[in-house]
């Protein structure tokens, strides 16, 4: 029986239009390097713009423009010979709870589209990570990483720079900061 891998999409697998939907709300230019925070869409100030935000972001497609990290193709396909590999991610957002299908659609749609040898069927969207548990971890909120897994993978974002190494190691948790250290980390 392949061991289980569970890999999360956004700021692992690929940066999504995320920002590049929030600086045409915004009319603004910011980039990722900008934030330190997970929570970028912060910035957009107070909660009847942000819903307004979101409204707009749900009838747009941010993973028209998604950018595929470099070698996360070639990675994952290896990783889905030798693993029974889960995609896991949160598609659910207090702003759009009611449109959250709408997202998952793009979502599935971008991962049966870039990365035909995945199989749709492991496929999980959900708002709550924790309840899918594997043998190896990846994922850029650390907060996701937290319980018994083999090998669990942080994989560096914006907003998780600054985790020290002492504070990783405290959870058990090796940050990766790209996809040839994943490769390295779990292929050995």
């Amino acid at each position: 029986m392949k061991k289980k891998i569970l890999i999360d999409v956004d700021e692992v697998i690929c940066d999504s239009g995320f920002l590049k939907l929030m600086n045409e709300f915004l009319g603004t230019n910011y980039k990722l390097e900008d934030f330190d925070e997970y929570y970028i869409d912060d910035v957009i100030g107070d909660e009847d713009k942000k819903q307004k935000f979101y409204e707009y972001f749900v009838e747009n497609n941010a993973y028209k423009d998604a950018e595929i990290f470099p070698n996360a193709k070639e990675v994952l396909e290896k990783l889905n010979n030798e693993y029974e590999v889960f995609i896991y991610s949160s598609c659910v957002n207090p702003y759009f709870i009611k449109k959250a299908g709408k997202e998952f659609t793009k979502k599935y749609e971008f991962l049966i589209n870039n990365f035909p040898f995945l199989n749709p069927f492991n496929f999980i969207f959900t708002g709550v990570k924790n309840m899918v548990k594997a043998d190896i971890q990846i994922d850029d909120r650390l907060n996701n990483l937290m319980g018994d897994v083999e090998l669990k993978l942080l994989y560096t974002a914006h907003h998780n720079k600054n985790i020290s190494k002492e504070e990783l190691d405290k959870y058990g948790v090796v940050r990766v900061n790209n996809w040839d250290e994943v490769e390295k980390k779990i292929f050995g």
